[in-house]
C-alpha cells in the first residue's frame, strides 16, 4: 500500500469528531484541513486541493453531505478527488445514493481508525506526495 502523506479535508459539524480524526490523521503522516460548516467546503477545497474529502452526510446548513459531494466532484479543478461519507445513521439507500453519486466509501460513525486510515492511503494522490 503507498503510505505517501495524502491531503485531506475534514467536513463535519462536530468539532470534536473534526479534531480527534485531523490529529489521527497528522499522526500518520497526511495533511488535513478542517471545515466545520458545510457552506464553507467548497471554498476550503478549492484552496487547498485535497486528495481525499471526508464528509458528514448531515452537515449544518443548506447543503447536506451527498449533495456537496457532488457540487465538489464536478468542479474541474478537484477532478479525481476521493469522496468518503460518514453518518451516525447510514441507511442502505443513503450508501446507494452516495455511491451512485461518485464517494468511494461510506463508514457509519464511530469510525474504526485502521479502517479511516485505510480509505485515506487507498486514496490515489492526485499531485507529487507531501514532502516528509
Amino acid at each position: 500500500m503507498d503510505i505517501a502523506g495524502r491531503r485531506v479535508l475534514l467536513v463535519d459539524g462536530h468539532v470534536d469528531t473534526v479534531d480527534s480524526l485531523a490529529m489521527l490523521l497528522v499522526l500518520y503522516g497526511h495533511a488535513v484541513e478542517r471545515c466545520y460548516d458545510g457552506s464553507l467546503a467548497m471554498e476550503a477545497a478549492l484552496r487547498f486541493q485535497p486528495d481525499v474529502v471526508i464528509l458528514e452526510q448531515r452537515l449544518p446548513g443548506p447543503v447536506g453531505g451527498l449533495a456537496l459531494g457532488q457540487l465538489l466532484s464536478e468542479q474541474p479543478r478537484l477532478a479525481g478527488v476521493t469522496l468518503v461519507l460518514q453518518s451516525a445513521t447510514l441507511r442502505p439507500d443513503d450508501q446507494r445514493l452516495a455511491y451512485g453519486l461518485g464517494f468511494r466509501d461510506c463508514m457509519l460513525k464511530p469510525i474504526d481508525p485502521d479502517i479511516i486510515l485505510g480509505a485515506v492511503e487507498r486514496a490515489p494522490a492526485r499531485r507529487q506526495a507531501l514532502p516528509a
